[in-house]
């Protein structure tokens, strides 16, 4: 059995009761996003892209595993699904989820400007790639073929 599969990540999800009753309620909270954000990327990384896509939109919010979802979200959009439109909005949800935390005061500056860049280098990317001719990206297909 590979250590990468998912029966021992599910059985992680649910904490055994009498360490959670130890905890504080707030570090409840984050152990459980923590154990989510684990078994979406176990999920992605054996392929089921559907149980990890679910994953990242429970995780989806203004925590720093939330713009982690975003992020992952928009990347399956673009690469696995091939749905380029739906990219755009997802990265506008992240940016504006970003920026209330940015106005309320719940992110540290550094946190703030550092995802905020990530963000918006996808958008840049996303905006670069819609505005290539299909030629040149059929082009480059074929050329990648060649090799």
């Amino acid at each position: 059995m590979r250590a990468t599969q998912l029966e021992p990540a599910a059985f992680c999800v649910t904490p055994a009761s009498s360490t959670r009753n130890q905890l504080p309620r707030c570090c409840r909270r984050t152990r459980t996003a923590q154990r989510g954000r684990s078994l979406a990327q176990l999920a992605k990384r054996e392929g089921d892209f559907a149980l990890a896509c679910e994953l990242w939109r429970r995780a989806l919010g203004s925590s720093r595993q939330g713009y982690e979802a975003y992020k992952q979200l928009a990347i399956y959009h673009e690469h696995k699904a091939r749905d380029p439109e739906k990219v755009p909005e997802v990265v506008r949800l992240g940016l504006d989820e970003l920026r209330r935390a940015n106005y309320t005061g719940n992110i540290a500056p550094a946190a703030y400007r550092k995802i905020k860049a990530r963000f918006d280098h996808r958008k840049t990317r996303l905006e670069r790639k819609s505005r290539r001719p299909l030629l040149d990206i059929l082009s480059v297909g074929v050329q990648a073929k060649n090799e």
